[in-house]
């Protein structure tokens, strides 16, 4: 009866063991600032996990998605400048983006760039036309002058005209340095 007491005993023991041994192979860690989505073939809705998730090999598809904050720099000087009526502005600017840590914002950046959503030349290439053209409209509308004595209320029509909805990102913050107005270039007519 011993015997078969302690076989019943390192049996379980080693169920034991080998079922921790696969939780702990299969269990993905992801850090504070990023977010896992977990999809499978069987589930309509992947799952966001903030910590950590069973993620098995070949049944589930794992997409770490960055919620740091991304900054983009645009510089606009020389030819690049941007224009007011026949006023050039030269100016950088500096947006901070993020991914919102809520399950539906990060399911959207998770759809719309897959892989790519850590990339920051990803996210680059994805915000840059937009944010871009926001500078453009907002320049149009003031000069260097208006902008250097009141850059929040330029800000303020950037964020506006870039909107609210950034697929899942958000504009936390837009910092405008280095504007002068120059000379009209000669090669923007």
């Amino acid at each position: 009866m011993n015997v078969v007491l302690i076989s019943v005993l390192l049996g379980t023991l080693l169920v034991l063991v080998v079922v921790l041994a696969l939780t702990l192979a299969f269990q993905r860690r992801v850090g504070p600032d990023e977010a896992l989505v977990v999809s499978t073939s069987a589930a309509a809705e992947p799952r966001v996990a903030f910590s950590s998730r069973m993620v098995f090999p070949l049944l589930h598809r794992a997409t770490s998605v960055s919620l740091r904050e991304q900054t983009l720099t645009f510089e606009r000087r020389g030819e690049t400048s941007l224009r007011t009526g026949t006023e050039p502005i030269e100016l950088q600017a500096t947006f901070r983006l993020r991914v919102s840590r809520t399950a539906e914002d990060v399911l959207e950046v998770s759809r719309a760039m897959g892989d790519q959503a850590s990339d920051p030349a990803a996210i680059h290439a994805r915000f840059a036309p937009r944010l871009e053209e926001a500078l453009e409209t907002a320049a149009r509308a003031t000069t260097a002058r208006a902008i250097e004595e009141d850059r929040s209320s330029f800000k303020d029509a950037v964020i506006a005209l870039a909107g609210e909805d950034l697929g899942g990102f958000v504009l936390v913050d837009l910092n405008v340095t280095g504007v002068s107005g120059g000379a009209p270039s000669p090669y923007r007519g």
